[in-house]
């Protein structure tokens, strides 16, 4: 998986182990790039400055697609520890930390704070 456009734009996201967590009950399926390209077309100028919620981000992908689009800032809540590591990784070496929070929650318990 690659980001579809942005800064950066190219740059591949998502390992094997990220697929899978231990025990195999809990897979990831990510959202497909053509699927991430249609909808950040269609928001087009409207994500520059905004703020991004990535629920469920699983490899970060959707968040870091927003960041690399311009978003100013990008929430991305996740549960399982190995991706949070991931997106963290990913975060860092595209050098997007400085905008991002990384939440190790589910989705429901996030939401159940408002």
């Amino acid at each position: 998986m690659r980001i579809s456009g942005g800064t950066a734009k190219g740059r591949k996201v998502g390992t094997r182990k990220a697929f899978v967590a231990k025990g195999g009950n809990d897979e990831l399926r990510p959202t497909a790039a053509k699927v991430r390209k249609a909808v950040f077309d269609i928001l087009g100028p409207k994500i520059v400055e905004s703020r991004f919620l990535d629920m469920y981000a699983g490899t970060g992908a959707v968040g870091i697609e927003a960041l690399s689009r311009g978003a100013a800032h990008t929430v991305f809540v996740e549960g399982n520890a190995g991706r949070i590591a991931l997106i963290r990784e990913l975060l860092v070496r595209f050098g997007l930390s400085d905008r991002a929070t990384v939440i190790k929650t589910t989705a429901a318990a996030f939401l159940g704070k408002f």
